[in-house]
């Protein structure tokens, strides 16, 4: 097939360095406003049709945000989507 074009959305990073995890709060930060934090309490590259436990959106005039949730999981997987870009892919955290 010849002029089709393809419009692939660029996948975010997110740095671990930036997330934490305290008292059933998952702190992010170095973000974009209307970025969107997912957890999850299971891998969602490996587990279809994963639930987030836990969805926040950063507010304007902020590079930050607290996502609280509730898991007995000993780990989290923690996702950033921004506008027009695809979700990232899954960093894993320790739930404390």
């Amino acid at each position: 097939v010849t002029g089709v074009q393809t419009c692939a959305l660029p996948i975010l990073t997110l740095n671990s360095s930036y997330v934490s995890v305290a008292k059933g709060k998952v702190c992010v930060k170095g973000l974009l406003a209307g970025d969107i934090i997912n957890v999850y309490a299971v891998n969602p590259a490996l587990t279809k049709g994963a639930k987030a436990i836990s969805k926040a959106t950063v507010s304007k005039g902020y590079s930050y945000l607290f996502a609280a949730f509730k898991t007995t999981a000993s780990k989290l997987y923690v996702t950033r989507t921004s506008a027009n870009k695809l979700e990232s892919v899954a960093i894993v955290i320790k739930s404390k």
